[in-house]
Order: C-alpha cells, then sequence, then structure tokens
C-alpha cells in the first residue's frame, strides 16, 4: 500500500495511500539558514559574482606571495647567521685561557721560570675544561692498548717486546671526540709482528 507524508488525512489522497503521521520536529519546508545557504552556494557560482571577486583573490594570491619571499629571505638570514655566530659562545669561553696565557707571559718578566710554568698548567687546565663544556674530550689511550682504526691512526711501526703485536707503543699527539663524534684521531705508533 501507497504512504503519503502529509502527516494528515487528506482528501487528496488516492484512498488506498495511507497517510504517516510525521514528526513534527522535522518540517517539511526547508529551515531560513539552509535556504541561506543555498543562496550563497548559487551566489558563489554566478559568473558575474566571480568577476567581481577576482581582484580580490589576485591580491590575495601576491600577498601571499610576497610572504613567502619575506619567509624565504628571513630564514636564509637566519641561516647564515646561525653558521657564522654559532662558535660565539665557545669563543667567549676560549678568551678567559687566552687571558690566562698572557698573564702567564707578562709574568715571565719578573719572575721565576716555575711560576710560569704552573701559569701555563693553570691554563691547560682552563682550556680542557672549556673544551669539555663545549662537547670536546680526549680520547683515553694507554700504551699497550689495541690499536682501533676507528679512533687511532698509525704513524709508524715500532718492534716492541713488552707489547703485542698490533698494539700501541707511543702516543704521538692526543685525539678528540666532539658529541662523541671523531674530531681528530689519536696519533699512535703500533707493534710490529715480530714474524715479518
Amino acid at each position: 500500500m501507497d504512504k503519503c507524508n502529509h502527516g494528515q488525512k487528506c482528501s487528496g489522497c488516492n484512498p488506498e495511500t495511507e497517510c504517516v503521521q510525521m514528526d513534527k520536529s522535522v518540517s517539511a519546508e526547508p529551515s531560513q539558514e539552509s535556504v541561506a545557504l543555498e543562496v550563497e552556494e548559487v551566489e558563489k557560482t554566478n559568473p558575474e559574482s566571480c568577476e567581481k571577486e577576482e581582484p580580490d583573490f589576485k591580491d590575495q594570491w601576491l600577498r601571499a606571495l610576497a610572504d613567502l619571499e619575506n619567509f624565504r629571505k628571513r630564514a636564509e638570514k637566519e641561516r647564515e647567521d646561525a653558521l657564522k655566530y654559532s662558535i660565539s659562545k665557545f669563543a667567549r669561553d676560549c678568551l678567559t685561557v687566552l687571558d690566562a696565557l698572557q698573564k702567564a707571559l707578562h709574568a715571565s718578566e719578573e719572575t721565576s721560570a716555575s711560576i710560569i710554568l704552573e701559569g701555563v698548567r693553570l691554563a691547560e687546565k682552563e682550556f680542557i675544561s672549556t673544551l669539555g663544556r663545549h662537547g670536546v674530550q680526549s680520547i683515553s689511550v694507554k700504551i699497550g692498548d689495541p690499536f682501533d682504526p676507528t679512533y687511532h691512526q698509525a704513524m709508524l711501526e715500532n718492534e716492541a717486546t713488552e707489547v703485542p703485536a698490533g698494539g700501541i707503543t707511543e702516543i704521538l699527539q692526543t685525539g678528540y671526540t666532539l658529541q662523541e663524534r671523531l674530531l681528530r684521531p689519536v696519533l699512535v705508533g703500533v707493534a710490529k709482528d715480530s714474524k715479518s
């Protein structure tokens, strides 16, 4: 059997059609909000309204393009400044070491060698401390340690009976790491294999 949605019995319906009672909260007529939205959609698709809004779109696009270019220039400048001045804190800390060395040199004119030597030792200690604050650490190595190509660079081979073949016989220059990355390898002498 067919149903009609009039919500009330009507005389215009076919007698074989059953009328269904509608929920009173749902109206058969569209709301004012939905009508307004539909009108806005139609106005947006109207070619005349598009022609009116076109200069606004062009202006917004040009502004966005200018903003993007300004952002690119600002980011490039910040990158250049970061590269240029990234070591400023480290350099400032190194100045205290330089001051200590200069004081030791000035004192050398008036004082004995032992006092100058003590001043240089204090400057070295201050410099090692400064490097440590910035993540630079010396690589610990001892005579007899096995050669590790990751942190050591062999400069010469020695015949040594007290050190096994491939062991370190002497340390020529201290190596350093920066934040656990190799900065400079330890220059070492390595024991020769006695068979060769």
